[in-house]
């Protein structure tokens, strides 16, 4: 019998499921999620990226004022919606797309980099099947990608918590970008190459997020644009 902070719930036991660090694969295949999350079935995480939108929410939500009426990485999509204005992005350390692909009718060119080949095999299927004919991908690590990093192009970079390679930084700063949108798991790195941008970017939005509850995980998004020479 589950625990009372699991249910059970029929779901792919090889994938890891958006918001929840704890999933116990029982034995007959079955998966204990906590009790007050609400599965979306069809949405999940692969390789601590996840698909357009999050598959869990809170069941009691009605019951707490401070809980926001809309899920929190959907929120941060949206706020990061309001920076893009239509031109052309890449999008380094990109997963599945999590971030670029829900956001296709703000771009009009877009660039996925990501090393991960299973990960960027989900991104292809789902450009596949939305007919994104101006997005493409690179099965590639960032620092192998510089030369995408390009004046006119708004900069999109959600990397692992180690933070952004050195010689992509160094390309930020070389190039300036026009804006960089830097949503981070880890905000002592995060602050670290905030720090190193700073003489040719400018902070211009800054939010914090727990997008996983009951651990101590907190993303943070940072939004810069570059300073006018």
């Amino acid at each position: 019998i589950p625990s009372p902070r699991f249910y059970r719930a029929k779901l792919d036991a090889d994938r890891i499921y958006w918001g929840v660090e704890e999933v116990a694969v029982l034995a007959d295949g079955d998966v204990e999620v906590p009790f007050d999350c609400d599965l979306k079935p069809g949405h999940y995480r692969h390789n601590e990226k996840a698909l357009p939108e999050p598959c869990f929410e809170p069941l009691s939500r009605e019951k707490k004022r401070d809980t926001p009426e809309v899920p929190l990485f959907e929120r941060a999509l949206k706020k990061i919606a309001e920076y893009l204005d239509g031109g052309e992005i890449v999008d380094f350390y990109s997963g599945v797309g999590a971030i670029s692909i829900p956001l296709s009718k703000k771009i009009s060119v877009a660039i996925l980099v990501e090393s991960d080949s299973s990960a960027i095999q989900f991104a292809k299927q789902t450009i596949d099947e939305l007919g994104l004919k101006n997005y493409t991908v690179r099965t590639e690590t960032a620092e192998a990608a510089l030369s995408e990093i390009q004046k006119n192009r708004i900069i999109i970079v959600d990397p692992p918590r180690a933070g952004l390679h050195k010689n992509i930084t160094a390309e930020l700063l070389k190039t300036s970008p026009r804006r960089i949108i830097y949503l981070s798991c880890d905000i002592a790195s995060q602050a670290r190459d905030t720090a190193l941008l700073l003489p040719k970017y400018n902070i211009i939005y800054n939010e914090l997020y727990n997008f996983f509850p009951r651990t101590p995980h907190i993303e943070s998004l940072i939004i810069m644009d570059a300073k006018k020479s």
